[in-house]
């Protein structure tokens, strides 16, 4: 029934979101001198491999988009997978208020 579509919605949404998210990302990246190269399918630890060219660094990432509800300063606590820590893989906070990007590094909430 209608609750069914109703869910079937949101979860195109979420993703949708969070494909916009990521080529937002690109992007992002790509303005600040980077290589990228993206995970075409929907699943896996990784979102986008990074180059940096000028210092020879290879860069795994995840994208994570913070709700207007979240994004208020605060960043949350995502634990990473098992893989995405033997990765190295970063988180890359995109906040829909802002329109800014916020590497895990720099999110430290005080």
């Amino acid at each position: 029934g209608r609750g069914n579509m109703g869910r079937y919605t949101l979860e195109i949404c979420a993703k949708r979101q969070g494909d916009m998210s990521e080529i937002k990302a690109l992007s992002f990246l790509l303005d600040n001198g980077f290589e990228v190269f993206r995970n075409e399918s929907s699943t896996g630890p990784v979102d986008i491999i990074s180059l940096d060219t000028v210092n020879n660094k290879v860069m795994l990432i995840d994208v994570k988009t913070l709700s207007p509800a979240k994004a208020t300063g605060i960043f949350p606590t995502l634990k990473k997978t098992k893989m995405q820590q033997n990765l190295d893989v970063q988180f890359l906070f995109y906040d829909k208020n802002t329109d800014t990007f916020t590497w895990e590094k720099d999110a430290v909430n005080e």
